[in-house]
């Protein structure tokens, strides 16, 4: 990860079920570890935080609270709030609505493997996508800017 940095507030330890605080030591430019985290069959959180549409706090047994990451300080996110995207029904079916300021981002949607399967530029403020084609899995919906980075990125999940 060339040029980034690494996130800031280092708590030592990752088996606090505090979610959203970094977990993450090691020096830059070599293996970035976490502490120990001991699980157990319905012991983790399920409540710690996350958005009410995050699609990993449905297993009890394993701990989504263990965080870190990097960042590229030359990125400046602020063309759309990625909460003023609302993406629904998820999981869908065969029609995903997406609505939001989005009119001027182009759409793009990913498989797990970084493959574009639809690329759209939305008319309107509300937009529905067809997605009927593509097998059940897990995609992701990605809001372009002009420099062809992702302003947004949604998981969704096709039955």
């Amino acid at each position: 990860m060339n040029a980034f940095i690494s996130t800031n507030n280092y708590v030592a330890n990752a088996d606090n079920d505090v979610d959203l605080d970094n977990n993450g030591f090691g020096n830059p430019f070599t293996d970035i570890m976490s502490g120990i985290v001991s699980l157990s069959l319905n012991g983790e959180p399920l409540n710690d935080g996350d958005p009410d549409h995050c699609l990993f706090d449905y297993d009890s047994g394993g701990n989504n609270t263990v965080d870190f990451g990097f960042y590229d300080p030359n990125v400046h996110f602020g063309l759309v709030h990625h909460e003023m995207i609302q993406v629904h029904p998820n999981p869908f079916t065969d029609l995903l609505n997406i609505s939001g300021n989005m009119r001027l981002h182009p759409i793009r949607v990913v498989d797990v493997y970084g493959r574009v399967v639809l690329s759209r530029r939305p008319s309107d403020a509300t937009e529905t996508i067809d997605l009927s084609a593509l097998p059940s899995g897990l995609y992701f919906l990605k809001l372009i800017d002009s420099l062809d980075k992702p302003i947004t990125v949604r998981k969704i999940i096709k039955h």
